[in-house]
């Protein structure tokens, strides 16, 4: 699976109103396409076209270190290419729906050449944060 989901990032699923359980599948489901696109698509234009769904680059507010482990081995962290999809802006906090990714390149070890993944970092209502951590664990 190129579609990674980090530890921790549906610790606050549940909390999400059940009026935005749809946005966390459909947000799910583009995610499975992405990868099958050419890196570099842009992200804006192919979540209006697969989902409907809300596309931004992330703020300063909001940032994740995630680091990428494969096996034993640490191999870098990533800080760049980090996005969100969201539902219920200038609404409750409660009522908002966040989806945080990263989509980067990689080449996994004995592979000829790199692929596309895409790392879920955070489902759940909006929240803001810097220096939030996640391990992406590479297949």
């Amino acid at each position: 699976a190129r579609v990674l989901v980090c530890a921790g990032a549906d610790d606050d699923v549940d909390n999400l109103t059940s009026a935005r359980r749809d946005f966390v599948q459909r947000a799910i489901a583009a995610l499975n396409q992405l990868v099958e696109t050419p890196y570099g698509t842009r992200h804006k234009d192919f979540f209006l076209e697969n989902g409907g769904l809300c596309f931004a680059a992330n703020s300063d507010k909001t940032s994740f270190a995630v680091t990428l482990q494969e096996g034993d081995e640490f191999i870098e962290t990533v800080r760049d290419h980090q996005f969100h999809l969201k539902e219920g802006d200038h609404t409750k906090e409660k009522n908002t729906a966040r989806l945080y990714f990263c989509d980067f390149m990689h080449r996994p070890k004995g592979a000829s050449e790199e692929a596309r993944f895409v790392a879920i970092l955070y489902v759940g209502p909006h929240i803001e944060g810097k220096g939030l951590s996640r391990t992406v664990i590479l297949p």
